[in-house]
């Protein structure tokens, strides 16, 4: 028997693991329960286990034939009955959580691309084309001129704008060429990428704090 119980231990620990750090230090039983206070009963109910575990354990040196022993031993088996019970809660609760987090993650992700649906990025052949005119424009102002334009029109990956800054002659217009293009990127993510691009070594940091990025 004490080795069922340590292995019902173990099982403990394991769905232990399901327990989010944002877990909320509430308990409510119902209908419509967030992730939030699922997770919060499936804590109390393993911490609760946890303690009935440890009084069974305890328990099992203590039989014996007479009265005071038998009591404790059905004592003992109310408890393991308590402790099977906040098991199969705490299993449930962890089966619900889990569906409803997916809910959520697959619901979030949908939203994303929702909010990305038309991000779509130049084509690189077609980029290629605006590098091209900036490298042939033939004064500082004309240059900008393309690259306002493309920030008003087209959506742009860090590749490329990596590539077009390259081709930027001016220190400070790399920096505000940086600066009008990164809302147009479909991967500002990446944005870290461009910055062995700069001619300037402050450059990086002043389109940072100019973006308040880091």
């Amino acid at each position: 028997m004490k080795r069922q119980m340590i292995v019902l231990l173990a099982a403990v620990v394991s769905v232990g693991a399901l327990v989010p750090v944002w877990a909320q230090r509430e308990k409510s039983r119902g209908t419509n329960l967030t992730p939030e206070t699922m997770a919060r009963n499936l804590a109390d109910n393993l911490r609760d286990a946890r303690g009935l575990l440890s009084r069974v354990l305890s328990t099992r040196e203590k039989e014996g034939g007479g009265a005071r022993e038998r009591e404790t031993q059905r004592d003992a088996a109310s408890d393991r009955r308590r402790l099977e019970v906040l098991l199969e809660n705490a299993e449930r609760d962890a089966r619900e959580l889990e569906r409803e987090v997916g809910r959520l993650r697959d619901q979030n992700y949908s939203q994303f691309n929702d909010r990305n649906r038309g991000r779509q990025a130049m084509r690189d052949s077609d980029f290629d084309q605006i590098v091209f005119a900036v490298r042939r424009a033939r004064t500082a102002g004309d240059e900008m001129r393309i690259v306002r334009q493309l920030a008003i029109e087209q959506w742009i990956t860090s590749g490329q704008l990596r590539d077009l800054l390259k081709v930027v002659d001016q220190s400070r217009d790399q920096e505000e060429t940086a600066y009008l293009l990164y809302p147009r990127l479909t991967d500002s993510g990446r944005f870290y990428t461009i910055r062995d691009s700069f001619k300037s070594t402050t450059s990086w940091a002043s389109v940072c704090q100019r973006l308040g990025v880091r």
